[in-house]
């Protein structure tokens, strides 16, 4: 069923790029925390919350009461008050230290070391606080700050993603069934928008062919002001990249030929995350879909602030998806399709979309012995008039692959595209 995590993750990665903001969601927690005016602590999706003494920074290290953060942290914390010695636990580790001291014991597994803190506990209104990167660090946790929002961002991606099965049981019952993989895909693609009076449209073929590439040729069609426009276009995606040409020389006048390619990163355009995603959902091997989240995160360095709030947009679309799905048994196989509309989507956010005049998501996959039949829709139309809607039809079958999709040499980058055409705009002004 590799197909089949790649198609709900689609949808589930169309839902999230509408900016919604789940009610009660984990976007939500993370977005209402901010709007305090103090320094703001999220493990993985979760506010951490102070009952009296509230979290402070000193010599640039935020410190925090030591018993609310670690057991905010998921640490089960012993506290001896005649010795004043601290003990807390958390999966494998286990740190212990005595208050005001410096040197905190570790315990990892059995492999036990000292470690001292760069800033010293401090005494705030009879509680003492502790440097909270040198807790969270000496558990074996991301630590990160983001300015911005002068937001201690704290991830466990192990714990975090550890019960997902149970939020999305309808997509388990599907990767329950036996199914078949599939290596090499052909599909037909359409695309369409249209904003103040301009319309263009993308007919073409797509071939996916391995884990991480795939090609498609087909004419993209402009309509403005009476006239029409066609010009045979070319893209190809490999490994986080997109590649595209197209001939707008005869049609257009334009210095722009069909053997001239330009190139855009995921990354650069719709963020790490949606890069991270695609990279994942392509390259798993398997239908756990835990090993899929943690292969779209960073887990060395600092934690950062983007990425957790993206996962968990992410993880509330996903959870969303599968309260939209249907899994049904057939006699060859087995069909799964989802389908969110904008009405379904305020009832479960609690609020309207007022930016959208409609928002429809549709995916499907029809399996069988001998082949996957997939397709994937999505339409939007914005209060402002645009309209963007879009359809993958994809016929999967068992195969060795075949010819290799490869990069295109010397693509220019896509800024060099648009200063071409802003320059060109200037000297026709």
């Amino acid at each position: 069923m590799k197909k089949t995590i790649s198609v709900i993750a689609a949808a589930a990665l169309a839902l999230t790029c509408t900016n919604a903001a789940f009610a009660e969601s984990r976007t939500a927690n993370i977005m209402n925390a901010l709007g305090q005016d103090e320094i703001h602590i999220i493990y993985n999706d979760t506010p951490v919350t102070y009952e009296d003494v509230k979290p402070v920074n000193t010599e640039g290290r935020v410190m925090i009461p030591f018993r609310a953060a670690l057991e905010a942290m998921g640490a089960t914390v012993d506290y001896d008050d005649a010795t004043r010695h601290v003990t807390a636990s958390k999966g494998t580790k286990t740190i212990d230290f005595t208050l005001m001291d410096d040197t905190i014991n570790v315990d990892d597994n059995g492999a036990k070391s000292t470690v001292t803190m760069d800033v010293p506990m401090i005494i705030v209104e009879d509680r003492t606080l502790v440097p909270i990167r040198f807790m969270s660090n000496a558990l074996g946790m991301q630590v990160g700050w983001d300015g911005d929002t002068e937001t201690v961002v704290i991830a466990d991606y192990d714990e975090y993603f550890a019960n997902v099965d149970s939020l999305i049981p309808n997509i388990k019952k599907l990767q329950s069934i036996e199914g078949t993989d599939f290596d090499v895909s052909t599909a037909d693609v359409e695309v369409s928008s249209e904003n103040e009076g301009t319309t263009t449209d993308f007919k073409g073929s797509a071939t996916v062919n391995g884990k991480n590439s795939a090609s498609v040729d087909g004419t993209m069609t402009v309509t403005s002001g009476g006239e029409t426009h066609e010009m045979p276009t070319k893209f190809i995606y490999k490994d986080g990249t997109v590649y595209f040409s197209f001939d707008a020389g005869e049609e257009l006048d334009l210095p722009i030929t069909a053997d001239q390619w330009y190139s855009l990163n995921i990354a650069d355009m719709y963020g790490a995350q949606a890069a991270d995603l695609m990279q994942a959902a392509s390259q798993s091997d398997s239908s756990d879909v835990a090993a899929m989240l943690k292969s779209m995160v960073t887990t060395e360095g600092d934690a950062k602030f983007q990425q957790i709030t993206n996962v968990a947009a992410f993880m509330d679309s996903l959870e969303y998806v599968d309260k939209c799905l249907k899994v049904e048994e057939t006699e060859n196989g087995c069909n799964a399709s989802v389908e969110v509309d904008k009405k379904g989507m305020e009832e479960f956010l609690g609020y309207p979309l007022d930016m959208y005049d409609d928002v429809t998501i549709k995916a499907s996959v029809d399996y069988t012995d001998e082949q996957a039949n997939s397709t994937l829709e999505f339409s939007f139309a914005l209060t402002g008039g645009q309209k963007v809607s879009a359809k993958v039809t994809a016929v999967s079958k068992k195969g060795e692959g075949g010819e290799e999709i490869t990069a295109p040499e010397n693509a220019q980058d896509i800024a060099e595209l648009m200063q071409l055409i802003s320059d060109l705009n200037g000297l026709t002004a």
